[in-house]
């Protein structure tokens, strides 16, 4: 019973905190970095593209477009200039993988100069809900199912499990330790706070003292 009411004010608060707010246990989650967004987190084409040359393009839409090098048509030809006119200097001074590699970065540098879009300006400024990226984590930290005779089947991931004069609750997916202990600010999303909210541990204790008075009622009800 403990464990599920300590999971509902959990799960009430993450989607608060996913979503900027600050959660009724006083914690804001700080927002993900532009990089993360566009390169982390965009979509698989732009994650894709983040490991070619921009001259690389793989499919198009129906106008021709690169879904992956965000370039057009006539873009993308000016990059390729741009591309072999550096490499043909760089060979004659730097080894062919580095020439090629350094001219890449030269005809990217030029072309976003001349307002080629890039996935940091396309993805970086997304509104997304943090720490909900495939659901795992969230469905773990979920209140699970009370069976007829209270006993509890957790969600895959989550940990419940009872202790001499307690319960131990959490989760078992890897990174939340990361979230919940980083050291670095911009990186710490605590899942819950350090020490229990008074508002949790009156709503926790008035929901077990509920449940418990039920049990009870329940068990004179069938005596008499």
């Amino acid at each position: 019973m403990v464990a599920v009411g300590f999971l509902k004010r959990v799960k009430l608060a993450f989607l608060v905190k996913m979503t900027g707010g600050t959660g009724d246990d006083g914690i804001t989650w700080p927002p993900l970095s532009r990089e993360y967004l566009a390169y982390g987190r965009g979509p698989f084409s732009s994650r894709r593209a983040g490991g070619l040359a921009p001259g690389i393009v793989r499919g198009g839409d129906r106008d021709g477009q690169p879904m992956d090098g965000f370039m057009s048509k006539s873009q993308l030809a000016q990059w390729r200039h741009i591309f072999a006119q550096s490499l043909a200097r760089l060979r004659m001074t730097t080894p062919e993988p580095a020439a090629r590699v350094i001219a890449a970065k030269i005809a990217w540098a030029r072309m976003k100069e001349r307002g080629v879009k890039t996935k940091i300006n396309i993805f970086g400024n997304r509104k997304v809900d943090m720490l909900r990226d495939r659901g795992v984590l969230y469905h773990s930290l979920s209140p699970g199912e009370l069976g007829p005779n209270n006993e509890y089947s957790p969600p895959p991931d989550q940990v419940v499990r009872d202790i001499p004069g307690g319960v131990v609750v959490g989760t078992s997916v890897q990174y939340a330790t990361f979230h919940q202990n980083a050291k670095p600010p911009r990186k710490k999303r605590q899942l819950w706070p350090d020490e229990l909210p008074a508002s949790w541990a009156a709503s926790i204790t008035a929901e077990l003292q509920l449940a418990i008075g039920e049990i009870i009622g329940g068990v004179l009800g069938k005596v008499t």
